[in-house]
């Protein structure tokens, strides 16, 4: 996550994202990156693909991001 946010915000150091940056602020600010779109025709995804930012889906989002 800090690669791409680095990557995205050349303006940020790693140190600013690591210990700068609050975890609300840097979800906030990667929300508004391009997200990738695994349904394309001709293409595999890896994996399931669920909408995080959609309330039905916050059980599962939860799951993910504890590593359960």
């Amino acid at each position: 996550m800090v690669g791409g946010m680095l990557k995205s915000y050349p303006n940020f150091t790693p140190e600013a994202l690591l210990y700068e940056l609050s975890y609300q602020n840097l979800v906030l600010y990667s929300s508004i990156l391009p997200s990738y779109d695994p349904d394309r025709k001709g293409k595999k995804g890896r994996g399931k693909h669920i909408d995080a930012a959609d309330p039905a889906n916050r059980a599962e989002a939860f799951k993910i991001l504890s590593g359960i």
